[in-house]
């Protein structure tokens, strides 16, 4: 991979000022042969939640190139994908979780049998 994505990072020109963004993800589809990416600049929605942005990316091309999403099959797949991710995360908290409230508690259960 080039550099243009060093750091999970890419800077674009938007109204004269440069736009520091951060890469979330980025996969490619067997489907279509296209490149994905999701993405955020640190701006906030209406509800105040990071606004999240997903387009296209040609992995290849000496410039940062994004395009835009083209159909409801892509949008679906991104969605899907999205969903897994976040679900995938979802159990890897709640398994550590789970691993930390175990540990507190053979540690409580380690003090009263030294009392």
């Amino acid at each position: 991979m080039s550099d243009k994505f060093a750091n999970n990072k890419f800077s674009v020109m938007a109204g004269g000022h440069e736009i520091v963004c951060d890469i979330l993800f980025k996969f490619q589809s067997q489907e279509t042969g296209k490149h994905y990416m999701a993405f955020t600049d640190h701006s906030k929605d209406r509800e105040g939640n990071p606004s999240v942005f997903y387009a296209t990316y040609d992995p290849d091309a000496e410039d940062i190139s994004l395009a835009p999403i083209e159909s409801e099959q892509e949008w679906m797949m991104v969605r899907d994908i999205m969903n897994g991710l976040q679900e995938d995360a979802m159990n890897e908290m709640r398994k550590k979780l789970m691993e930390a409230h175990q540990a507190q508690q053979e540690a409580a259960e380690a003090e009263k049998t030294e009392e």
